[in-house]
């Protein structure tokens, strides 16, 4: 019983009968009912409270993932790194030397793809055509087609988005779908369960997933079930050795926000109205984008606004307690 007060400061709801009939891999007979702890009792307790302490850190004392330069001689894949903040994303990324930098994009680029080669002699950047939107077995013969190559991934940035309330299954199936799926490809190569040595996973949000733009609800919920995704692999770095953190740019001068229909349209000039606020642009997001990527803070949630970087604070107003 010397565990339970402990327990307890962990948010464990329960009696002390409930934990001492848990605590054991093997019943209890009645004869021994009142004996004490077995030594297997004593390691689950004591393994709890470690897992317990490990889910219940604050993520800014967890340790960085990728050492003191995420980007320098690193292996980035990038998807979507040809779009309009994924462009200038990239164009950052290469400028701080990566080795190998895998663009994975439904576009076509050529001339992208040469200016961001002559950019950098230290880094070699390299197309794949993907579509987030393939079945998961599609992705992972990518993945294995890359691994084979480079025989190891730094980091995944997952940045594919559309914003069109009118395409609700493609908006889900861009937004959330595909990071999961992309996310899940990877994770077979990098899963420390498996003998993988970890890996740093970049998800592109949105700050529509902290506070809505209500007349395009499917694109804020999509992306906020993105943020929650990304939560979650942060969380299971201690299983996986795998860590995430979201990247959440604020309204940027982009093609996907200069027009874009609203959910029944509710507000047929939507895009007008969030135009004539300050907004920033895709250089200034992408320089932020960078200073996130080498922070390499785990389970952090940046805000990218106005050409700033900002790490959210979360509140908490439930959990789980496992």
């Amino acid at each position: 019983m010397k565990y339970f007060p402990e327990l307890l400061k962990h948010g464990i709801a329960c009696t002390p009968r409930y934990v001492s009939k848990v605590s054991s891999s093997k019943p209890h007979s009645l004869s021994n009912s009142k004996r004490k702890s077995t030594d297997g009792d004593h390691v689950w307790k004591i393994s709890l409270l470690k897992r317990l302490k490990s889910n219940n850190t604050d993520f800014k004392d967890q340790k960085k993932g990728g050492g003191k330069d995420a980007i320098a001689g690193k292996n980035i894949i990038f998807v979507a790194g040809l779009g309009c903040i994924g462009m200038d994303t990239s164009r950052e990324i290469v400028k701080s030397g990566p080795k190998n930098l895998v663009i994975l994009d439904r576009l076509e680029k050529p001339e992208a793809i040469k200016e961001l080669s002559g950019m950098n002699p230290k880094t070699k950047v390299t197309f794949h055509p993907y579509d987030v939107t393939v079945p998961l077995e599609e992705s992972v013969k990518l993945m294995k087609t890359i691994f084979d190559k480079l025989k190891t991934v730094d980091l995944l940035i997952n940045g594919a988005g559309i914003l069109d309330d009118h395409e609700i299954e493609q908006t889900i199936a861009v937004n959330f779908t595909g990071t999961v799926n992309t996310t899940t490809a990877i994770m077979p190569f990098w899963d420390k369960r498996q003998g993988g040595p970890g890996g740093v996973i970049a998800n592109i949000c949105s700050v529509t997933g902290f506070n809505s733009i209500y007349q395009v609800p499917v694109y804020c919920a999509s992306k906020a079930a993105a943020l929650s995704f990304t939560m979650s692999l942060a969380r299971l770095t201690p299983v996986t050795g795998v860590t995430a953190y979201s990247i959440n740019p604020g309204i940027t001068k982009t093609t996907l926000v200069n027009k874009f229909n609203s959910w029944l349209d509710v507000e047929p000039c939507v895009a007008q109205l969030l135009l004539a606020h300050p907004t920033q642009t895709t250089k200034q997001c992408a320089k932020s984008f960078v200073k996130a990527i080498k922070e390499n803070k785990n389970g952090a949630i940046w805000k990218l606004d106005l050409g700033t970087l900002e790490a959210i604070k979360w509140t908490k107003h439930w959990d789980s307690h496992i």
